[in-house]
């Protein structure tokens, strides 16, 4: 679900009911935020040294910025592609282009299903990556990030709606 239905969570009452997914728009969640915040936490014993380095190397940067580039299944699978687009580089340019303007000493964070491509073609306004790092690990580091460009993808969006900055800015379009 990636549009606010007003009704839909009416239609269900007191009903103990399982929705099935991408659920993609906050005013599903807005009331919740917080614990949903409070909830959605590493544990201890995730939390490596590794992992706990990049955080603070992280919190301790000028305007971080994630920029997520979901790109490997929507090149190798046409259904994939046909069903989520596959976002054109020119998005990300552009998305760049704005994020330097409103904060010209940020760093860029990259994260990507496709290391390599992001390497080559963003290699030199990039200045980190997630690439070692386990996916439940990449999701904790993105919502610590204060920005984000995000893809058009569950992963992304759940990343940058988790990041507790208020005066956040989110790159998207509706790419298809």
């Amino acid at each position: 679900i990636f549009e606010w239905d007003i009704d839909l969570l009416q239609k269900f009452g007191d009903e103990n009911v399982i929705l099935d997914g991408y659920w993609q728009a906050k005013e599903y969640f807005k009331q919740y935020r917080n614990v949903i915040l409070r909830e959605f936490v590493l544990k201890e014993e995730y939390m490596t040294t590794k992992l706990l380095a990049m955080e603070k190397y992280i919190l301790e940067s000028n305007e971080p910025i994630f920029m997520h580039i979901r790109r490997n299944e929507r090149v190798m699978n046409v259904a994939a592609r046909k069903a989520h687009g596959l976002i054109p580089k020119d998005y990300y340019i552009r998305a760049l282009s704005m994020m330097n303007k409103w904060f010209p000493y940020s760093l860029i964070v990259g994260v990507s299903d496709d290391y390599q491509w992001m390497e080559r073609e963003f290699g030199k306004v990039i200045d980190v990556t997630f690439e070692k790092f386990m996916d439940y690990e990449t999701m904790y580091l993105m919502s610590k990030c204060k920005h984000s460009i995000i893809a058009n993808s569950s992963f992304s969006w759940w990343g940058a709606w988790l990041n507790n900055n208020t005066e956040k800015n989110k790159f998207l379009e509706g790419v298809k």
